[in-house]
């Protein structure tokens, strides 16, 4: 399959992590795979991340993390505009 938009990595974990990745499920992005777990996971997505960060990858590379949500969907945003 050939993808127009890159397929990226939207990963939290840490309290409400879970919660707070709803606020992207609002909006569309079909190539963007959320992953957020409430504790620390040996899980290679999961693995060595700092709580309460945010970290958008994409083909394994991570940003760095990012503190507010805001940030994130910017990111998104920019990377899924023609």
């Amino acid at each position: 399959l050939h993808f127009n938009f890159p397929a990226l990595e939207l990963v939290r974990i840490g309290e409400n992590s879970v919660t707070q990745m709803q606020q992207f499920r609002q909006h569309y992005h079909p190539t963007l795979v959320m992953v957020a777990s409430e504790h620390p996971s040996e899980l290679p997505l999961l693995r060595d991340r700092m709580p309460q960060k945010w970290y958008l990858c994409e083909h394994g590379a991570c940003q760095l993390p990012m503190e507010h949500a805001s940030e994130v969907l910017q990111s998104i945003q920019k990377m899924f505009l023609p």
